[in-house]
């Protein structure tokens, strides 16, 4: 699992869970989507000693559950008073929270200092950027084939290429 790595650096760094957060609905969070497969609004927590989870809007539930397995619902307008319920039913206890201050705001940080009052926070950025550089076998797996894939198209462009009139020719063949 893509988690286990991070959460031994949870681990040595004495960090007892990472969050990461969407409040944008025109774009997804690199991070989340890469642990989950996940592109909406909500938060995934990766706790240091338990199974990871996403906390997303009624409305993303179902989208949510089909590419992640552990996904909780939060209130409508209070996403941290709804991580803290959670957190608090699945007796997850914590004093400091790795961030990924790379899609984190000064808002959702005040809110985050309003809700738990005595967290410490970290930034984890760096450590989210590193997992995603580093390939598991089936990424491998999959960048080879979208290779070969996309080498047989430039193949077959350049055989066709006579056929072709205009720039628009070209581009249409190759998407």
């Amino acid at each position: 699992m893509k988690t286990a790595r991070l959460q031994n650096q949870l681990k040595k760094s004495k960090i007892d869970l990472t969050l990461m957060l969407n409040i944008d609905s025109l774009n997804y969070n690199a991070n989340i989507f890469y642990f989950t497969g996940y592109k909406g609004i909500g938060a995934f927590l990766i706790p240091k000693n338990k199974k990871p989870f996403l906390i997303v809007p009624e409305m993303e539930v179902e989208r949510a559950k089909k590419t992640f397995s552990k996904v909780y619902q939060f209130d409508k307008k209070r996403l941290f008073e709804s991580i803290k319920q959670i957190l608090k039913k699945n007796k997850i206890r914590f004093r400091t929270v790795g961030i990924d201050y790379g899609s984190a705001n000064i808002n959702m940080l005040k809110a985050l200092k309003k809700e738990f009052k005595k967290i410490r926070v970290k930034d984890v950025s760096k450590w989210l950027l590193e997992q995603r550089e580093i390939k598991t076998e089936d990424e491998v797996k999959k960048l080879k084939k979208a290779c070969n894939i996309a080498g047989n198209i430039l193949e077959k462009c350049i055989k066709n290429f006579k056929k072709f009139k205009t720039e628009s020719d070209v581009a249409f063949f190759l998407e």
